[in-house]
């Protein structure tokens, strides 16, 4: 029996900008929890929409994040919250946001390049962390050294957000549905940095580019298991089991239904489904 609430929706997973924050007075959410609702918030069409800037900034104002800064460069985005009290802030970058699978898996095709922090990587991701770096963030980032740092992102947002870790480490890095990113020279350069990895149960994501030489993750895997809790399932044969369970549940309870995904392996990428097992949201 499912135990945290989930979203088979496919607006969950093509369209999450359209969900509403768990972000309010009330609520009180450990950092990890604020980094998946983060995460989603950088789906918010800040960029071009006055009114959803302003649901960004009151949202996270409802943590504690008095100050916001956006950023954007072709179809890369991210924002930055500030807690100036507190001298910690928070970078999210935004995931891949199409009504196309083929745009959502990210073509593993791209090529290493050569990382200027370190190692090879995606061609495709560094294009793009590069271009929010030239953009605003890598000088907001200097300007905020010293501070508590967090970098998050799911998804496309999940690699920006390690490759811009690389070259500014935080304090933390936390990603939710992350590709790979790069080799392990690369991953040597996050040493120092608490690296905190997410994966949803059948999440298809996470498992692209095929591991090997060129690719590999970095960080402690936190395991969503297919009831949504996190860190109950951590070894290989088990994560591999829970996933099997999880495929027949899927297929039984959600893949018949109208408007849902069809397979767990991509509804499990929901930015929706990393939110609601951080914040315990039940079914």
């Amino acid at each position: 029996m499912r135990t945290i609430r989930y979203a088979a929706q496919r607006q969950a997973l093509y369209h999450p900008e359209r969900d509403s924050t768990l972000l309010t007075a009330d609520a009180s959410p450990q950092l990890d929890a604020l980094c998946a609702e983060m995460s989603r918030l950088a789906y918010r069409h800040f960029e071009t929409d006055n009114a959803e800037a302003d649901y960004v900034r009151r949202a996270v104002g409802c943590a504690g994040y008095d100050r916001t800064a956006f950023f954007s460069s072709g179809s890369s985005q991210a924002f930055a919250a500030a807690n100036t009290a507190a001298r910690s802030a928070i970078v999210a970058f935004r995931g891949t946001q199409s009504d196309d699978v083929r745009d959502l898996i990210t073509d593993a095709r791209f090529h290493p390049v050569r990382w200027p922090a370190g190692g090879m990587v995606h061609s495709g991701f560094a294009d793009a962390a590069n271009a929010l770096l030239d953009h605003g963030v890598r000088t907001w980032l200097q300007e905020h050294a010293g501070w508590n740092l967090v970098h998050t992102g799911h998804s496309l947002g999940a690699a920006i957000a390690t490759l811009s870790a690389s070259t500014a480490p935080p304090r933390h890095l936390v990603t939710f549905g992350s590709p790979r990113v790069g080799d392990e020279s690369f991953a040597q350069t996050l040493d120092g940095t608490e690296v905190r990895r997410y994966v949803d149960c059948c999440d298809l994501v996470t498992r692209i580019p095929p591991p090997g030489a060129a690719y590999g993750h970095v960080g402690v895997l936190r395991y969503v298991d297919r009831r949504g809790i996190v860190g109950q399932v951590d070894d290989a044969e088990a994560i591999d089991h829970d996933q099997d369970m999880g495929r027949l549940d899927y297929f039984h309870d959600y893949a018949l239904v109208a408007g849902d995904v069809a397979i767990r392996d991509l509804a499990d990428h929901a930015p929706a489904n990393y939110v609601y097992a951080l914040f315990g949201t039940p079914a």
